[in-house]
């Protein structure tokens, strides 16, 4: 199931340096503007496409030892589209493959819109400009 996660605990994650989440941006040539801490860039029109896919899954699986259950946090700029497309189309696919022990699906609530204002209204210096 996908879950979600605010940009409140997003920052928690990354303020307490934790290890277990990667941040995935979606958004196309936003991402060279601006973009969270240490997010992959994955552009995307619509939909993920399977070559995508399994690059992303790879770069997971290189990045994060395989006895960690990592937090897999996708946005685009609202989260409203593309965000929760991706997110579902990820967790279809770890069902399908059985790993849903390895990887959890999750979508930023507000997506960077809602990031950038966190941010802003925090006076923190979370995001990193092109």
């Amino acid at each position: 199931m996908v879950s979600f996660i605010t940009s409140r605990q997003l920052k928690g994650l990354i303020e307490n340096q934790r290890k277990d989440f990667q941040v995935v941006d979606l958004r196309r040539e936003d991402f060279a503007r601006d973009h969270i801490t240490n997010a992959w860039h994955v552009p995307v029109t619509a939909q993920i496409t399977e070559k995508q896919l399994n690059q992303l899954i790879k770069g997971l699986s290189d990045t994060f030892s395989s006895s960690q259950f990592v937090k897999v946090i996708f946005h685009c700029t609202g989260s409203k589209n593309r965000g929760p497309k991706v997110a579902a189309k990820f967790e279809t696919y770890l069902q399908e493959e059985d790993i849903t022990s390895k990887f959890e699906s999750c979508i930023l609530v507000g997506g960077f819109y809602a990031w950038e204002t966190h941010c802003r209204e925090s006076n923190l210096k979370l995001i990193v400009s092109g």
